[in-house]
Order: C-alpha cells, then sequence, then structure tokens
C-alpha cells in the first residue's frame, strides 16, 4: 500500500521518515532501502563532519522496528512528520516531499540538503 513509514535503528539512536507512493507499497519501498547499494562516493554527501549517512547504508537487521500508515497523501504528510522529530536522531539527508526536486532545480541541492551539527 502507498504511505507514510518511519524505520527505527535503535543501537544507532537514529530513525528515517519516507513516503512512497511505489506500485509495491510500504514494504517493496523499505526493501529497496535494505537491499540497495551506494556508491562510495554518495555514501558521504558533502563535509564528512556534518554529512548524514544514508538510509540505504543500513540493512534489514539494524531496523529494530517500522511503523506505517496507509494515506492517499503520502508525500503531503512526511515533512511535518520528520519535522517533529530532532535532525541529530534523523538519517533523512534532504527535505521530504515532491517539491524536493522542484526546490533543487531552482536553487541547488544545498537548499534541501539536511547536515548535522
Amino acid at each position: 500500500m502507498p504511505g507514510l513509514y518511519f524505520m527505527v535503528l535503535a543501537e544507532y539512536r537514529q530513525a528515517y521518515v519516507g513516503a512512497t507512493d511505489h506500485p509495491g507499497g510500504i514494504m517493496a519501498r523499505i526493501k529497496q532501502h535494505w537491499t540497495g547499494t551506494k556508491s562510495f562516493d554518495r555514501l558521504i554527501w558533502g563535509d564528512p563532519e556534518t554529512s548524514i549517512i544514508s538510509i540505504d547504508s543500513f540493512r534489514a537487521l539494524d531496523t529494530t522496528r517500522i511503523f506505517a500508515a496507509k494515506t492517499s497523501r503520502s508525500f503531503a504528510g512526511e515533512n511535518p512528520l520528520l519535522d517533529r522529530f530532532p535532525s541529530k536522531f534523523m538519517l533523512n539527508r534532504i527535505m521530504g516531499g515532491r517539491d524536493a526536486v522542484k526546490l533543487a532545480g531552482l536553487g541547488g541541492v544545498d537548499r534541501i540538503m539536511k547536515r548535522r551539527d
């Protein structure tokens, strides 16, 4: 089903908020995170001291809990959910929602990229 999902990686004290309208639904999208590989140059985005590691760097056994909600407007709910948590605990590297691509095109990737303090 399409919707929002929240992956918790308790051992690392990190979490990830995602949204999908993928035809395979939430579970298919989560499996993409677990099975995908990032090229070495994409593991760190920007400065190594402030970069957030990609959720795709973790696997199924790193994920301790998954919360999911079916919604027809999943991308509209992604940023409000993401904003409810302190950024130091989040693995989201860019702002959520469909507008991220538009903003990156208009103002560059730096405008939507999140960094650690």
